[in-house]
């Protein structure tokens, strides 16, 4: 990753509206969805930010909001193996 890669992902996170909202606890009855989870940390701070998205039934739970998709695409080049770690991870 760049020496600049960390303020360059704020800077990204922003951009695509990335935040955390308040666990939204509305998926009773759903199964079989997909989860996507972003976390952030440093070596002086563990998790300054942490949230996760479940996908199921067109509806979206969890504390994530944003366009998780564009995010993805604008960090790849900071990773460039970021493409085998997605696909690994789903």
């Amino acid at each position: 990753m760049p020496e600049n890669g960390l303020e360059m992902i704020r800077e990204t996170l922003l951009k695509h509206k990335i935040t955390k909202r308040s666990k939204n606890n509305g998926r009773e009855g759903c199964t079989g969805g997909t989860t996507e989870a972003i976390s952030l940390a440093t070596q002086a701070d563990s998790a300054f930010f942490s949230a996760f998205v479940y996908h199921c039934g067109s509806e979206n739970y969890g504390t994530l909001v944003g366009d998780l998709d564009s995010f993805l695409l604008d960090i790849r080049p900071l990773t460039p193996d970021l493409k085998e770690v997605i696909q690994f991870t789903r």
